[in-house]
């Protein structure tokens, strides 16, 4: 049947869409290894920096770093972002001008800053193409599927309407030619 091939193609087209920002989710938050894996020991190495450097007041902007990051990776929108990139950039100038840090212990606390920077990028460019991989695939495709099992469905109906219209005929036909016979052996 034309139309089961036809929808078995867009189901198929969907099922590899759906695999591919399954993959997508697996890359971000893959235990260990993923991006959520690698955010975290980035911050949690800022952590230790701070704790080790001795300088509460960074501790404090690392908090509410940390504060964001958790309420944008909660719920990711364009607002989240900007107050998490905003915090960021407020603990890079604490690091640069915190006068208890030496040379060395600012150059590492803003390579790791940078390092952490550079993978909550990743993870912000990851979520955006989940959602545009949702959006423009999953949710078109669900929607051909949708569509097209309608428009089975409603030439399946169409074709039951004309069988039982054909056997209704059928019906009338046989009760007259059998009335017809009645009155033929009767009279």
């Amino acid at each position: 049947n034309p139309d089961l091939v036809a929808y078995a193609e867009i189901v198929e087209q969907y099922a590899t869409s759906f695999r591919e920002t399954v993959g997508l989710v697996r890359d971000l938050g893959i235990e260990n290894v993923g991006l959520l894996a690698k955010l975290e020991q980035n911050a949690s190495g800022l952590s230790d920096r701070f704790k080790l450097a001795d300088t509460p007041e960074l501790m404090v902007l690392y908090l509410e770093m940390q504060s964001f990051e958790k309420q944008y990776l909660l719920t990711p929108q364009e607002a989240k972002l900007n107050s998490w990139y905003q915090a960021v950039q407020q603990l890079r100038k604490g690091i640069i001008l915190n006068s208890k840090l030496n040379t060395i212990e600012r150059s590492q606390m803003l390579k790791a800053l940078d390092d952490y920077e550079s993978v909550t990028k990743q993870i912000v460019e990851l979520n955006q193409k989940i959602d545009s991989k949702i959006k423009d695939d999953v949710d078109i495709n669900a929607k051909k599927v949708s569509d097209r099992l309608i428009e089975v469905a409603n030439t399946e109906v169409e074709r039951a309407r004309l069988a039982i219209d054909t056997r209704i005929q059928t019906a009338r036909v046989l009760l007259i030619v059998a009335l017809l016979l009645v009155l033929l052996v009767a009279g």
